[in-house]
């Protein structure tokens, strides 16, 4: 009996600090639900592997100042993370205060960019490091896409409002390039959504989706473009948002959500050195993946052939 227990006493003080070896905290907040987000999360989650365990929050259904959020954020901190990890936008505005504790994102808004590189000159969101969703290369890709899935199209049509100016731009330029007229419609209100989109479909071959934008790249708001092009008018709508697909959408293209997540990764692990200390990293979407799904329902009823590209996965 003595000698067991020598052995147990022995062998007791390894085993307590194999134990105490647990896996560091890392804290996700998820500004929704949507596929997008919990990609992103899950590619971030199976780079970083099982030194790490993660506990998810999500900011689905609230906004990022209000209470429920920022009691969220409360409970988060006090599992001592590591690192914090924010995907999306109000995951953003939520944790770009933060000092204490490394925060790395997925999916900050492009236009959110040249405010957050000014900020920083001034010693200010010194803590951000991340990866962009690449929304200006989303739409540039789209409007490629148009050009090549209705070669004999010249025009199309988007609506935009605040913050998307940007975005408007660099499709307008790249129009010029290709030969395509963007026909782009500012709104500032809901109901001018009707109105709009009615009046271009008169003037358009076919419309563009865009991300991230307050107005048009609401649901109800997507919504409302695919019965009105397609469904009234039978005209295609190209869009940057997975779900418009089961609704009508001819095609998406989007930046791949999953490469982003690990992107992250790479970042995350950074932190962890401590590289971060020398400069926040932000890297931009020109190194990452984007995806294209065509709609093979959608093209019979429209008319459209098949892509020949491999690069496009078809769906129905």
């Amino acid at each position: 009996m003595g000698r067991v227990l020598a052995v147990f006493i022995a062998f007791f003080p390894h085993c307590s600090s194999v134990t105490a070896q647990e896996p560091d905290p890392v804290v996700v907040f998820l500004s929704e639900n949507e596929e997008e987000y919990s990609r992103a999360a899950d590619s971030f989650r199976g780079e970083m592997g099982a030194d790490v365990s993660v506990h998810t929050y999500s900011l689905a259904g609230m906004l990022y100042s209000d209470p429920q959020a920022k009691r969220l954020l409360d409970q988060a901190r006090k599992l001592r993370p590591r690192f914090f990890f924010g995907v999306g936008q109000k995951a953003f505005f939520l944790l770009k205060e933060e000092e204490e504790i490394p925060v790395v994102y997925a999916g900050i808004p492009d236009y959110l960019s040249t405010a957050i590189r000014s900020a920083q000159k001034t010693g200010r969101l010194k803590n951000i490091n991340g990866v962009f969703w690449g929304d200006r290369d989303c739409a540039v890709e789209a409007l490629k896409a148009f050009h090549e899935l209705l070669p004999g199209a010249r025009r199309v049509g988007i609506v935009y409002s605040r913050y998307t100016e940007s975005l408007v731009e660099a499709l307008e330029s790249e129009g010029r390039r290709l030969g395509v007229e963007v026909h782009a419609e500012k709104i500032k209100t809901l109901d001018q959504v009707g109105p709009t989109i009615r009046d271009l479909a008169t003037r358009v071959d076919a419309f563009l989706v865009p991300k991230r934008d307050r107005l048009a790249s609401r649901d109800d708001v997507r919504e409302r473009i695919l019965s009105i092009a397609t469904a009234q008018n039978n005209l295609p709508v190209i869009t940057t948002h997975r779900a418009d697909l089961k609704r009508g959408a001819l095609a998406l293209v989007d930046l791949d959500a999953a490469r982003s997540g690990k992107e992250a990764a790479v970042l995350a692990r950074q932190l962890r050195n401590d590289e971060f200390r020398k400069g926040p990293v932000i890297r931009d979407a020109k190194s990452l993946l984007f995806q294209r799904k065509f709609n093979v329902r959608i093209a019979r009823d429209l008319r459209v052939a098949r892509p020949v590209s491999t690069k496009w996965e078809m769906v129905e």
